[in-house]
């Protein structure tokens, strides 16, 4: 549903999207400067406004640097052979990064994911996106050793970055390249 806001920061256009599978409310700014709110569905519009205007200058900042970038191109879900193909690419890599940290390599499954590049459950099992086939080398390696990272810190905290930085030193060069590539991720 599209919605319109003023705020002090001026007037926002935004698609709010509810639903029972989420916790927390989101506002997220797309390539293009598009603004998707995601919100719980049991929480109330003025709780939503309320958040949104708290939030104005960061979401304005967000909307002029992504109204430059080009809204992305999805990248269609991969063949059972390329999947195939990616899991044998990911297999010794992950089992390199599990090495370096010390730990039994995991498990891992690869999955069409809408938003990330990878993810890791609180028990440790991994999910790597399709998309990852659509990456260079140096970052599909980052993306590979950030979800190995979660399996000892479950978090982003400095201990998580330390133990993705004795594999990875240029992690925040790679970090930051995975930008570029936001038109691999797949928009259902």
């Amino acid at each position: 549903m599209q919605y319109e806001i003023e705020t002090d920061a001026g007037v926002f256009a935004y698609t709010l999207r509810r639903t029972a599978r989420v916790r927390r409310l989101s506002i997220v700014v797309r390539a293009g400067g598009e603004i998707v709110v995601t919100a719980p569905a049991q929480i109330s519009e003025n709780a939503i406004e309320v958040f949104f205007k708290k939030s104005a200058r960061r979401i304005a900042r967000a909307v002029s640097y992504f109204s430059q970038v080009s809204k992305p191109v999805p990248l269609p879900a991969a063949t059972e052979p390329e999947r195939r193909a990616l899991e044998e690419k990911i297999r010794p890599a992950l089992a390199r990064a599990a090495e370096l940290l010390r730990i039994p390599t995991p498990l891992f499954k690869v999955r069409t994911m809408r938003s990330r590049f990878g993810s890791c459950s609180a028990r440790g099992a991994l999910a790597f996106s399709d998309t990852l086939r659509a990456l260079p080398n140096e970052l599909f390696e980052y993306i590979v050793v950030h979800e190995a990272a979660h399996c000892v810190e479950h978090n982003h905290s400095p201990a998580f970055w330390a133990l993705v930085e004795q594999i990875i030193p240029d992690w925040r060069a790679r970090r930051a390249a995975l930008k570029k590539y936001n038109f691999v991720i797949h928009r259902l």
